[in-house]
């Protein structure tokens, strides 16, 4: 195995575009975290949906994690192929998708699952009926009707939980929620009601199945948003958050982080000059940065990422990407003196709206410390 001084190279000798990971930032964010979550005594099961990397998740292996989150049963394999086994799920289970959940049970027997619904609960019995094995649930709880879940005191939320428990191929394992209208927030005090809001009603739902008999055994929360201000977590057992290990231009218009802190970007190169049109181009467009126009509706508009320099990471006069083709990406300039800083050729990085929606064009990570590429992590796409 090559070492990572074997590895290392300068950044301009990449292909472009390429996904590159400011290591350092990386780091300084999933310490930040992880501080914030032990001085509440909570732990945090990272969503792996974002960095998607085997390398990466053994990198935040320390206190206080425990297990990992995964939107995909690719991922779920993946992860368990790497040496993970306590792994949930987060999608509710969809009926197809049954068969594949106990095979992998059968080799990792405490992965967590989530469901919503009787519909998929009858269907998952079902097919226990032939097989030797136990499927650990978690129900889903809808705390700010962002998305799937049941309501923190509806019947079906206490049926759901009683059929589970008396059924000895199941396992009744708590529940779970993900606040997502916390990305809409606009500033810090409105976003800090929302994630009070969040805890409550997941302690409410505790206390209505306690009240029906049937006690809950664990409560996980989160997004990174709430994660970064949360305050009280009494009676909740951990936290899920994925985008903060790398941030991204939504994250630091809400205002959970600075520009600075963004870990993961583009690298592009100029390959054209529209001085008629008082632009360039880059070859990143759509398919390597996303067309995700999260910041839009935000304070400050991004369009398609922010152009920083690649090997300080640091904002070039403001630039912005306008325009997304499907392989050209168009930066406005506003003086010659830009297009002299930007001549065909040159290298930028561009940091991304929505950092999970960037990376997923990927299958590596070039990783960046000290203005030299010293490592290459892969990562897992598909369902």
């Amino acid at each position: 195995m090559k070492t990572s001084e074997q590895l290392k190279r300068p950044l301009e000798t990449l292909p472009t575009p390429s996904l590159v990971l400011h290591q350092q930032r990386f780091d300084n964010n999933v310490a930040r975290l992880y501080s914030k979550c032990s001085g509440l005594n909570t732990y945090i099961r990272p969503h792996l949906k974002t960095a998607k990397s085997i390398a990466l998740a053994k990198r935040m292996q320390q206190p206080p994690m425990r297990g990992i989150t995964v939107s995909t049963l690719q991922e779920a394999e993946y992860f368990f192929d790497g040496g993970f086994t306590d792994i949930l799920y987060a999608v509710t289970l969809a009926p197809n998708k049954i068969d594949r959940a106990i095979e992998l049970v059968t080799r990792c027997p405490t992965m967590l699952f989530l469901i919503d619904n009787l519909s998929v609960l009858d269907r998952l019995e079902r097919s226990l009926e032939k097989v030797d094995v136990v499927i650990n649930l978690m129900i889903e709880i809808d705390v700010d009707g962002h998305r799937a879940g049941l309501l923190p005191d509806e019947d079906d939320l206490r049926i759901l939980a009683q059929r589970i428990s008396t059924n000895k191929s199941l396992a009744f394992c708590g529940l779970m929620t993900h606040a997502g209208e916390s990305y809409a927030c606009q500033t810090q005090a409105e976003l800090a009601r929302h994630a009070a809001l969040e805890v409550e009603k997941m302690r409410t739902a505790k206390q209505y199945l306690r009240g029906a008999g049937i006690e809950c055994p664990w409560l996980s929360i989160g997004s990174t948003p709430a994660a970064n201000v949360y305050e009280d977590l009494n009676g909740i057992d951990e936290v899920r958050a994925g985008v903060f290990v790398f941030y991204d231009l939504v994250m630091a218009n809400i205002g959970v982080c600075e520009i600075a802190d963004i870990a993961l970007g583009v690298l592009a190169t100029v390959i054209s000059h529209k001085k008629s049109h008082n632009r360039v181009i880059i070859d990143a467009g759509g398919l390597a940065l996303s067309k995700d126009r999260g910041t839009a509706s935000q304070a400050k508009d991004y369009g398609y990422g922010l152009v920083v320099d690649p090997i300080t990471w640091r904002p070039i006069y403001g630039l912005i990407v306008h325009q997304a083709n499907q392989e050209h990406g168009v930066i406005c300039l506003r003086n010659d003196e830009q297009f002299s800083l930007l001549s065909v050729g040159t290298k930028v990085i561009v940091l991304p709206n929505h950092a999970c929606m960037t990376a997923a064009a990927y299958s590596e990570y070039h990783v960046f410390e000290n203005g030299s590429i010293i490592e290459r992590y892969d990562r897992v796409n598909g369902w």
